[in-house]
């Protein structure tokens, strides 16, 4: 039985989200008629290695972390196009600091001392669009719902995050997620399930990719 991708699960070693991805596993590949115990007899130890060359890199590259979370619905999944952890370039935010919307001035909806900060961060010039500041202000290398009491507390990095807020229905996700940890966690597994069993193809239209990012014998 084969399948168009490997699906590459981490331990993120903040919260037990390794097992949350390996429910994953065993839920979805049922869904989309693939057997998650595959690999039992050709390479039975596959989990334990996994989860020890993710220590190990995220031990090497803390930024490690959010890129594999990327990996799993950006090159995995490559018919599809999640900011708790992970940095963002100067250059993707700074008209937010200096220049929103053609304005001349700061986006007022950002919180006054993130804005500072971000300022000194990035400061007007292009010298400082490759320069790195965190997604998440307040748990930068963690994995929890901080980003959404970020997002209530108008210390959203990206526009994108803030915006959030001016459509009702996602205001009232960010605002539960905000004050409940355990339903973000609990949506979150579920929403991975689900974006787990997009365009699933199985033998003889699928095959098992040595890369991710491509189709084999390219």
């Amino acid at each position: 039985m084969t399948t168009t991708y490997h699906k590459v699960h981490c331990n993120f070693t903040f919260i037990p989200l390794y097992f949350v991805l390996l429910f994953v596993l065993m839920f979805s590949f049922g869904q989309g008629q693939l057997d998650y115990r595959f690999y039992d007899q050709s390479c039975p130890r596959l989990p334990m290695i996994v989860r020890f060359n993710v220590w190990q890199a995220i031990r090497n590259d803390t930024r490690m972390a959010a890129s594999l979370l990327r990996l799993y619905f950006h090159d995995c999944i490559v018919d599809v196009s999640a900011h708790t952890i992970g940095f963002a370039q100067c250059s993707t935010f700074k008209k937010r600091l200096f220049d929103f919307k053609d304005s001349g001035s700061s986006d007022p909806s950002m919180d006054s001392l993130m804005l500072s900060n971000l300022q000194n961060m990035c400061p007007n010039k292009d010298t400082s669009n490759s320069n790195l500041a965190p997604l998440d202000y307040s748990s930068t290398f963690r994995f929890d719902n901080s980003y959404y009491v970020n997002v209530v507390n108008k210390r959203g990095l990206l526009q994108s995050d803030q915006a959030l807020l001016d459509d009702p229905i996602a205001a009232a996700l960010v605002n539960s997620y905000s004050n409940d940890p355990y339903l973000f966690s609990n949506d979150f597994a579920a929403s991975m399930i689900k974006l787990s069993t997009v365009g699933i193809l199985t033998a003889p239209y699928g095959e098992i990719r040595k890369k991710c990012g491509s189709i084999n014998n390219i």
